[in-house]
């Protein structure tokens, strides 16, 4: 978590990593680790081969750049809680947290599983208090 590592880990994973694969940092924004922060902006400022995408969860997530539209469309097409913004000169999406509600909204199984338990547990309730029959 010193600015020299993350610059070092920055450059070891943007040779490394395969085409259209994804860098995790953590701690970027995290007020205990402000190496990380200095150590993200120096690999970005210096010619950087990786470009951050989106930022959540105590996560900011890189990619080669022209694989960010492909990702930020995938993330927005997930209908997950996002707003845009820009970090260190990249378009990136600012993920908001998903919660059990916002996954019940989003998925058509989940809603139709979750009313179907909730009715099986009513009649239940209603067969042990007598008042289903």
């Amino acid at each position: 978590h010193t600015e020299e590592i993350v610059y070092s880990d920055m450059q070891l994973a943007e040779a490394t990593l395969a085409d259209g694969g994804v860098v995790i940092a953590d701690d970027v924004f995290n007020e205990f680790w402000p190496g990380v922060a200095v150590g993200t902006l120096k690999y970005l400022d210096d010619g950087a081969g990786l470009a951050p995408f989106a930022i959540g969860f105590n996560k900011v997530f890189f990619t080669q750049p022209e694989y960010c539209d492909y990702y930020q469309a995938e993330l927005e097409s997930a209908r997950m809680q996002h707003t845009t913004s820009v970090f260190a000169g990249h378009p990136v999406l600012l993920l908001g947290p998903v919660t059990a509600v916002d996954v019940l909204r989003r998925s058509e199984t989940l809603r139709t599983v979750y009313h179907r338990t909730y009715r099986e547990l009513v009649r239940g309730l209603q067969e042990v208090s007598g008042q289903g029959r």
